[in-house]
């Protein structure tokens, strides 16, 4: 009876791995998969460098979900949805509580993001190969502004969702999301947030 118990065990174990790999490698075409759990999103009380429109820090959970590896534009965006605010951040920072920048803590280096002045203006995708997320994902700060589907609040932060947030229910702006070739280098990391309308 404990051998049949065993094998029914090994045989449970064996198909949620191969139902978990199949989620994993049946990934759209460009795109990665983000694994579901808990993380960080926003920017320590301290952080001085962080705007305080990203603050406090708090623990979310989200389920998994797929992100373009590259950004994209309005025609390559068919069948396809915005992430959530905190979804960029979980595909920016990885699993990492402190993750400054999607390569990690150390200082940008020219073949992590574009910002300004040099070039000077948008680049095309897969140039900065040295920063990629952990998941994968590509150009997540600098380069070009990223949409996000949340409705923006400056101190969301301070009373948003912990399980899979979605934002505000209403507003007047969207929460972009990275920063572009634009935006300060020393503002830049992956707590940056603003809106546009």
């Amino acid at each position: 009876r404990l051998y049949m118990n065993k094998k029914l065990l090994l045989l449970l174990c064996v198909l949620f791995l191969i139902n978990s790999y199949s989620v994993i490698s049946a990934a759209p075409i460009d795109m990665v998969y983000v694994s579901p759990g808990y993380s960080m999103m926003g920017a320590e009380s301290g952080d001085l460098s962080a705007a305080s429109n990203a603050k406090p820090n708090h623990l979310v959970f989200l389920d998994g979900f797929y992100m373009d590896i590259h950004e994209v534009t309005n025609e390559d965006f068919v069948e396809k949805r915005l992430p959530t605010e905190a979804e960029w951040e979980r595909a920016a920072r990885g699993i990492s509580d402190d993750r400054r920048y999607p390569w990690g803590n150390g200082s940008p280096k020219m073949d992590q993001m574009n910002v300004s002045p040099v070039p000077g203006d948008t680049e095309m995708v897969n140039i900065y190969v040295g920063g990629y997320s952990p998941f994968g994902a590509a150009d997540m700060l600098g380069n070009a502004a990223e949409w996000t589907a949340d409705w923006y609040d400056a101190v969301w932060y301070t009373t948003g969702e912990q399980d899979n947030p979605q934002g505000p229910i209403s507003g007047t702006e969207k929460v972009i999301r990275g920063g572009s070739f634009e935006t300060p280098v020393n503002e830049l990391h992956v707590t940056y947030r603003e809106g546009m309308d």
